[in-house]
């Protein structure tokens, strides 16, 4: 039985599980296609909890934080979730609007009614959001000032001409008129 639990422990470590010393073993992930987002995006993220200390139901405290790269936290929330043997559960979160660019951390932290605890953490890129509208107003103000620069040299390239009709006009009605 003693190597069974040895070998479980190791496997866990290996799968990357954080594993604190009465067998609460804890992890949190962020699924690879939202490990980059856009300020006011939905994050989500994946929990797994496995209980191998306890063999009933137990009520644990879960608490959920995001720091910035200089450990400045963003977002702070808790929940109380039941675990029996194990619990796998994902959750969204709404990222604030006014995220700059960089990285994150998403943190989580495990508590057993006894006071026991893990944590577990994950980290993930705010990308630069492209304000797409101000470049659409831009494009459309430089194809106006093109359209009205088009017609303006248009009508006047026209005004150019018929002024100098008029001027060949007014120099044959004089030689005419002279004679």
């Amino acid at each position: 039985m003693r190597i069974v639990f040895s070998m479980l422990i190791i496997a866990f470590l290996l799968l990357g599980i954080a594993v604190a010393d009465d067998a609460i073993n804890f992890k949190v992930e962020i699924p690879q296609s939202y490990k980059t987002v856009k300020p006011g995006d939905e994050l989500l993220t994946s929990i797994k909890i496995i209980n191998l200390a306890q063999a009933t139901r137990v009520d644990v405290i879960l608490d959920y934080w995001f720091t910035d790269s200089s450990g400045g936290t963003i977002l702070k929330t808790k929940e109380t979730v039941a675990v029996e043997t194990q619990a796998n559960f994902v959750r969204p979160f709404k990222l604030p609007d006014e995220l700059k660019s960089g990285t994150y951390s998403f943190h989580s932290k495990v508590t057993y009614a006894d006071g026991k605890t893990a944590e577990s953490q994950e980290t993930f890129e705010i990308a630069t959001q492209t304000n797409y509208w101000a470049l659409y107003y831009v494009l459309v103000g430089v194809s106006i000032a093109i359209i009205l620069s088009v017609f303006y040299f248009g009508s006047f390239k026209v005004f150019l001409r018929k002024r100098n009709l008029e001027m060949k006009i007014s120099s044959i009605v004089k030689k005419r008129l002279s004679k």
